[in-house]
């Protein structure tokens, strides 16, 4: 699995998922709020830097190609 440094497109509180976007991936990644490294509440906004593990998802997950995994803020 390789790690990448992206964005956040969208996020949805009320859902617990959202959207990533790396140059380094062919398509958008879907991001679940379980993945994400962070102390206490777990959210983040769009514009955000981050780095996540990102996964092939055959079939699809949500409509995404592809997961995040371990996603972290980059201060």
């Amino acid at each position: 699995m390789k790690s990448v440094v992206g964005t956040v497109l969208n996020w949805n509180d009320e859902e617990g998922w959202g959207v990533l976007r790396s140059a380094d991936v062919t398509s958008d990644v879907f991001a679940h709020f379980s993945e994400l490294a962070l102390d206490g509440y777990r959210t983040v906004q769009p514009g955000q830097a981050v780095r996540f593990g990102c996964e092939h998802v055959p079939g699809g997950q949500d409509g995404y190609d592809y997961r995040a995994v371990d996603v972290r803020v980059i201060d």
